[in-house]
Order: structure tokens, then C-alpha cells, then sequence
């Protein structure tokens, strides 16, 4: 569904962990877009790059539901009546930056297309007094916004990381 991104004329760098020539992630780069990936296991470099990144006015896509770096970089919350463990460093980096978060779902809906989806765009700069604010208010409404997904698409949510990991060594 990255691909999808092009339409807003914006260079994406996507935080993930960096995989083989052969990856279907690594034929985007270079392609019909700007896309870049930023390694999380650089530490304080990668978040320089994001900030970077999001100081140039670009996309950086980060995985909702994965943390990198261990349990202090995540907050509790529920999903789907259970704890889990999301990460907090999208809210703090974009509470750095100045930035919005926008949730982006995608839906398969044939063999090689998707429906690509706003469905949340949660602020993370001021303060609702009703709501309150911080990494584990900004992880309820993703947690929030997972559930409608996994209501509308049952059969399209999947999960490859392990949120109900109960240690404290994630990612």
C-alpha cells in the first residue's frame, strides 16, 4: 500500500528495520517516489533523521503497534479487551516536530489494489482539557482506531508483532 502515498507529492521515510535486496519494500526506493528508510536500531541517529525528515515537510511512516528500543519506550493501553504494549515515540516525536499523526489503514481489495484510508488524525500539540494528552492518551485513540478497523475488515488485520508480549523485551 506504500505506493498509494505517491498522489501527495511528498518524499516518504519509512522507520523499520532494513531488509534484503529482494524485499518488495526495497523495489520502492527509488521508484515512482521519493522513499527512504530510516533504521531504528540507530538510536539517537534515526531520530535525527526523522526530525530531519519532518523539518524538510516530508512523510515519515512509523508502525503504530511496533516499539523498538524495549519497555521504555512503550505505553500500556487496550486493545480488544486486552493490554498491550504500543510504542510512545511516534507522539513524542511528532509532539517535537510540531507535527500531526495521521492513521493510515489500508484494506486489500483485490489482487493487487488496496483502499488506502484516513481514518484519524490525532494532534499532539496543545491540550484538550476533556481528553488530556500524552503518549498513553495518543495510544488509546490508535488502539481506538485498530478496533474499527478489525470491526469493519476482520479478516484483514493482521498483526506480525507479538503487542501482548508481556516482558519487557520488545521489538
Amino acid at each position: 500500500a506504500m505506493p498509494a502515498l505517491s498522489f501527495l507529492k511528498k518524499p516518504v521515510s519509512a522507520v523499520m528495520m532494513p531488509q534484503g535486496a529482494d524485499s518488495p519494500i526495497t523495489g520502492l526506493i527509488g521508484n515512482s517516489f521519493p522513499f527512504s528508510i530510516i533504521d531504528p536500531r540507530k538510536g539517537m541517529e534515526g531520530v535525527v533523521e526523522m526530525m530531519q525528515a519532518l523539518g524538510r515537510g516530508e512523510l515519515l511512516t512509523i508502525m503504530g503497534d511496533r516499539a523498538f528500543g524495549g519497555g521504555q519506550s512503550t505505553v500500556k493501553t487496550t486493545f480488544l479487551g486486552e493490554e498491550i504494549s504500543l510504542p510512545a515515540s511516534p507522539y513524542r516525536i511528532a509532539a517535537a516536530a510540531g507535527a500531526p499523526v495521521l492513521i493510515l489503514q489500508a484494506a486489500r481489495r483485490g489482487h493487487d489494489s488496496y483502499e488506502v484510508e484516513l481514518a484519524r488524525i490525532i494532534r499532539v500539540k496543545g491540550k484538550n482539557p476533556q481528553e488530556g494528552s500524552g503518549p498513553e492518551v495518543f495510544a488509546r485513540r490508535f488502539a481506538e482506531t485498530m478496533e474499527k478497523f478489525v470491526a469493519r475488515h476482520p479478516w484483514q488485520f493482521f498483526n506480525f508483532f507479538d503487542m501482548w508480549e508481556k516482558s519487557s523485551r520488545l521489538g
